[in-house]
């Protein structure tokens, strides 16, 4: 299985999402439980408590919430980041 390195997981979020919205579009519903645990099978060994935290639940996050929950942990720090010039 192929484990993403700090920082890919970026792409991977937003291909997904990208995912969701074009099946979305077209009137079609993505599977969101398929979507979730692409995402959390993919992720890098640091974000291991997260993954056990949403995984371990009796019922899984849709999609949706989901993307919400992983712009939060991953692409808006990085954003601040970015935008202050600390990332370059």
């Amino acid at each position: 299985m192929y484990q993403m390195q700090k920082g890919d997981q970026i792409d991977l979020f937003l291909k997904l999402q990208e995912i969701h919205d074009q099946h979305t579009s077209i009137g079609s519903t993505p599977n969101s439980d398929f979507m979730v645990r692409t995402a959390m099978n993919a992720v890098s060994e640091e974000w291991k408590t997260f993954v056990q935290g949403i995984l371990g639940r009796a019922i899984l996050r849709g999609w949706e919430e989901m993307w919400a929950t992983l712009r939060q942990e991953e692409i808006m720090p990085l954003t601040k980041v970015r935008s202050s010039g600390k990332g370059s």
